[in-house]
């Protein structure tokens, strides 16, 4: 008999040894939201195979489930993560994406982010605290409702296509509804952007929840996103976001 209490899955798409899983793993373990399961799954595309070895001690009756994967990009392992959940767990409610390079930001973090969300809402939009070297706190990026207006939208994704760290949108606190079809779009980098772009600029703000909360420790320059700098592909895929989403603005 399939449980009839709602399940918030956890996405964590894990790709190097060198990537701080335990502790991205643990930060969600800690997480406890009233009327809802919790479901950690693990998406492990490293080349040994790592995540089990380095969450072994924690796997017994701790709710971590863990699929190995060749996905080689970020869109292809946060695509899977959504279907595997989907199909795993009829009940999913929410998805969270959670970097294996990043942590919540306190143990209530995500139920206060919860606690105000209506059915109406499809999207919830959340904040985070960006950490630099050594995990010094170098910034925040809170989220206001000002992100559903397209006019101030389009000024960020400029300042963003310009190299501009403040106008990044907080797109790693996205969670999304389960079971309508919203996919990370086949994107070399920031597919994060583009698919929080879209549903910002194509989802009615009536089914958008804006939250103030910092949901997520982001750890700022990852190894991915050191990568695609060093080859060119980060602002290049930021600039062609913002030509993008002009035209759908005009098309809207």
């Amino acid at each position: 008999m399939l449980s009839e209490t709602p399940v918030i899955a956890i996405g964590v798409a894990f790709h190097s040894a060198g990537e701080k899983l335990v502790e991205a793993v643990d930060s969600a373990l800690a997480q406890k939201v009233p009327g809802h399961d919790l479901r950690v799954l693990v998406l492990d595309s490293s080349p040994s195979g790592a995540a089990r070895r380095l969450l072994g001690r924690r796997l017994p009756l701790s709710g971590i489930h863990i699929v190995r994967s060749n996905a080689r990009t970020a869109y292809a392992a946060r695509n899977r993560l959504i279907r595997i959940a989907e199909a795993r767990w009829p009940g999913v409610r929410w998805h969270v994406r959670l970097d294996s390079d990043d942590r919540f930001a306190s143990d209530t973090a995500l139920a206060e982010v919860l606690r105000p969300v209506r059915p109406v809402h499809r999207a919830i939009l959340a904040g985070n605290r960006q950490l630099g070297p050594e995990d010094r706190l170098i910034g925040n990026n809170i989220p206001s409702r000002r992100l559903l207006n397209r006019r101030y939208l389009l000024d960020r994704l400029a300042g963003m296509a310009a190299g501009c760290l403040q106008d990044e949108l907080p797109s790693c606190n996205l969670i999304l509804r389960a079971g309508l079809g919203w996919r990370y779009p086949a994107k070399k980098s920031a597919e994060d952007h583009w698919l929080l772009a879209s549903v910002l600029l194509r989802m009615r703000p009536v089914h958008i929840h804006v939250s103030q909360v910092e949901l997520v420790d982001y750890r700022v320059g990852g190894a991915l996103t050191l990568a695609n700098r060093r080859q060119g592909v980060y602002l290049a895929q930021r600039r062609a976001l913002l030509e993008e989403a002009a035209a759908w603005h005009r098309d809207a």
